[in-house]
């Protein structure tokens, strides 16, 4: 995201705007023209400067470190979703695992435990 913003302040100027909200940078700040500090935020950036690349091809041109910089992103982006969901199954797994186990030692007619089980059941998503 820095380099992309070093690549378009020659097209959008030093000080911020609507057009460096558009192009993904400021959010939160109406007048900061900044890379995101957060994760979160330089990812929604990312996605918003891909965006607004698309809509504004002659920025493109110039500004091929910024649209390298949004592939990039995009690409971050989608490796910490499949993070994500590698994790949300492990996870899963591991639940799982841990039903089954104490579905086998505890008995029928314990009823404290038998209530734990039975909140901690769930149907599993595939």
């Amino acid at each position: 995201m820095t380099e992309a913003r070093a690549e378009l302040v020659p097209l959008l100027g030093r000080e911020p705007s609507p057009e460096w909200t558009l192009a993904g940078f400021g959010h939160g700040s109406p007048n900061s023209n900044a890379v995101p500090g957060t994760q979160e935020g330089r990812l929604q950036g990312a996605a918003d400067l891909a965006i607004y690349l698309g809509q504004h091809p002659t920025c493109q041109v110039p500004a091929g470190g910024a649209r390298q910089a949004a592939n990039e992103a995009g690409n971050i982006q989608r490796a910490a979703l499949n993070a994500k969901q590698q994790g949300f199954s492990a996870l899963r797994r591991r639940l799982i695992a841990l039903v089954d186990e104490l579905s086998l030692l505890l008995g029928d007619d314990d009823p404290a435990p038998r209530f734990a089980l039975a909140c901690m059941t769930f149907t599993p998503w595939h």
